[in-house]
C-alpha cells in the first residue's frame, strides 16, 4: 500500500535528491528514479544525442558524460510543491512524480 506523500516527506525527498547531486554521487541520484523512468533535458542532446532519456541506464550515461565535463555542479531547493490530491511514494516519474521541484545553477539540467 502506498502512503500519501506529506509536505514534510516531499521536502525531505527534495533535500536528499539535491544532496546526492551536490556530492556528485550518480548512483545515489539514480536511486531516486524508477528503472523505467523518463527524463527530459535540452542539455542532454550535447552529451548523448537526444533530449529525452528513457531508463536508468540512459540517465546514468548522460550524467556520467556531463559530469566528466562539468566539474562545478550545485543544486538548491527553491520550492517543494505537493499537488492535490497528494501523490504517493515511490513512483516512476523522473523526479518524484512532481512532488519535488528543484532548480539548478549548473549546466547539467
Amino acid at each position: 500500500m502506498k502512503v500519501p506523500l506529506s509536505e514534510e516527506a516531499a521536502q525531505a525527498f527534495a533535500q536528499r535528491f539535491v544532496a546526492c547531486c551536490n556530492r556528485g554521487d550518480i548512483e545515489a541520484v539514480l536511486g531516486h528514479f524508477a528503472e523505467d523512468c523518463t527524463f527530459d533535458s535540452p542539455l542532454a542532446e550535447k552529451y548523448v544525442g537526444t533530449t529525452r532519456l528513457a531508463g536508468k541506464a540512459a540517465l546514468r550515461a548522460y550524467w556520467q558524460k556531463a559530469s566528466a565535463e562539468i566539474k562545478d555542479v550545485h543544486f538548491d531547493v527553491d520550492l517543494v510543491a505537493v499537488p492535490w490530491p497528494r501523490v504517493s511514494e515511490p513512483c516512476s516519474s523522473s523526479i518524484g512524480c512532481g512532488s519535488a521541484a528543484t532548480s539548478s545553477t549548473s549546466a547539467i539540467g
